[in-house]
């Protein structure tokens, strides 16, 4: 080399101390592993295990052989700041120990750790707190391939892992700042998002909704823990940016309605010092005022304003049943249902009838309204009109609807099979027998196994409906009308039908 050792580590001090803060700051004091790799790294560098070999003037490359379990070599490209090392590990403890190696000409090794064990505390407002969010969510968004925009919720996680590493050691601060970083940093990814047309696409994928939903749960936990831990002064402002941040969901985005509105009511429900009343007095949105009258139980809702998914979120709520409010927004919803349906995907058309059979069940339909609800449905609708069916006791027109449209018997038994057969065995046995049937039709053994299984449970419903003569007729002709399948007839011996 031309230069010394230590006459390079002073002439790049600059590059050297970003490469080191570039390989630290993704590593949190907090997490063990973390630690003890950063212990180990300094371990190497006071053994003298960090030899540097080699120093490239054309490349600018400075070579370290390290000896640890084994020798890696380590290489630092001093002209675009970037590291590699031969175990291939993301971040690992031979970058870090070759790195400090070439800080200690410049700075203490010691101080550097003891920094980095204990970052300096942040300014404790809701403003530095804000700031802290911000400057997090635009160092992961800078680039793409860093934002990583296929897979938001590591992406997230990412964030918070950073905002943990300037958590208050206060027990009562703890899960305040959590919220308020969860809170501020979605509000700030989601609006990073619509800001930039080559990452908009993201807010309307099933990621970004399953973020959401994850998201919206640890928000409300979190607030049950900070509504229900000591209030003290000093977490009022606090408190209150947290209030407006969840306002600012409302009228800043437009999509996710539900997800936005249920943190904005869980906050103003257990954080806002002061009831709904109030809060419509300080706040109004079209969304929120319909919550608001809800709540109040006084005045008309605005329904013009409410679409589809909120209809259904307010007739979910506690405070909307056995109200007037109820049947006004299931006469609201009733017309816009179908086409609602319609609109989603195929794969997920049936799960949100069950969810919206689930949320009818505690309203007040007559019969009308209950037919025009599974008209609605479609053949979406089958699961949960059977289980109206057997609720309405209407047990010939559940036989009927499977008939009309058969499926499997897995199927059948999630519609309530087995519940039919324990109100009314003898409604079951046409099912069994077009499943039998079914099976029989298969022509090989294992399908005649499976036809058995269902013939015994056939035979169980028939003893129940006192119909055991029918059933060893049935299974006469059976034997007789397929006496030229060999298989079949071993198997139906075997079953021990009669």
């Amino acid at each position: 080399m031309s230069l010394s050792l230590a006459q390079l580590a002073q002439v790049y001090q600059d590059t050297i101390t970003t490469c080191l803060k570039a390989q630290t700051d993704t590593l949190q004091p907090t997490a063990p592993e973390h630690a003890e790799l950063m212990t180990r790294a300094a371990f190497l560098v006071r053994n003298q295990a960090v030899t540097f070999t080699d120093y490239n003037t054309q490349s600018l490359t400075l070579t370290a052989a390290i000896n640890d379990v084994a020798t890696f070599h380590v290489q630092i490209f001093l002209a675009n700041q970037t590291v590699s090392c031969t175990c291939l590990q993301g971040v690992c403890r031979h970058r870090v120990a070759a790195l400090l190696a070439l800080y200690q000409y410049n700075d203490s090794v010691q101080q550097f750790l003891e920094t980095w064990r204990m970052p300096p505390p942040t300014l404790r407002t809701p403003e530095a707190w804000r700031r802290l969010a911000y400057d997090i969510v635009v160092h992961n968004t800078q680039e793409e391939h860093h934002f990583e925009g296929y897979n938001l919720h590591y992406a997230k996680q990412r964030m918070m892992q950073e905002a943990t590493r300037h958590r208050p050691f206060e027990r009562e601060w703890a899960p305040l700042f959590e919220l308020f970083m969860e809170m501020h940093i979605i509000y700030m990814l989601w609006e990073r998002l619509l800001e930039t047309k080559s990452r908009s696409f993201h807010s309307g994928r099933p990621a970004f909704t399953k973020l959401l939903d994850n998201w919206a749960t640890t928000c409300c936990d979190l607030m049950d823990v900070v509504g229900h831990g000591p209030r003290l002064f000093a977490l009022d402002p606090f408190i209150d940016a947290i209030i407006t941040c969840s306002r600012k969901f409302i009228t800043t985005f437009t999509t996710h309605a539900v997800t936005r509105l249920t943190v904005y009511e869980h906050a103003i429900r257990v954080l806002a010092p002061h009831d709904f009343l109030a809060e419509r007095d300080i706040f109004s949105h079209p969304s929120t005022d319909a919550l608001m009258t809800i709540y109040a139980q006084e005045g008309e809702l605005a329904l013009d304003a409410i679409d589809v998914e909120l209809a259904l979120y307010f007739l979910g709520m506690e405070a909307t049943q056995h109200t007037p409010y109820a049947k006004a927004l299931i006469a609201h919803l009733l017309p816009q249902l179908k086409d609602f349906i319609a609109s989603l995907p195929l794969f997920s058309r049936e799960e949100h009838a069950l969810a919206i059979y689930d949320i009818m069940l505690n309203a007040s339909m007559d019969e009308e309204q209950e037919a025009e609800l599974f008209l609605a449905f479609g053949t979406a609708g089958l699961r949960p009109y059977s289980h109206f069916l057997l609720r309405k006791g209407r047990y010939d027109d559940w036989v009927g609807l499977h008939i009309l449209y058969p499926s499997s018997l897995a199927y059948a038994t999630a519609c309530g099979l087995q519940e039919l057969a324990k109100l009314s065995p003898k409604h079951t046995l046409p099912i069994y027998h077009y499943y039998a049937m079914q099976e029989i039709d298969g022509k090989s053994r294992a399908h005649y196994k499976s036809a058995v299984r269902i013939l015994r449970a056939m035979r169980t419903a028939a003893k129940r409906s006192g119909q055991q003569a029918y059933f060893n007729d049935y299974i006469d002709t059976l034997q007789h009308e397929y006496k030229r399948l060999r298989a079949l007839q071993e198997e139906l011996e075997k079953g021990n039908l009669r």
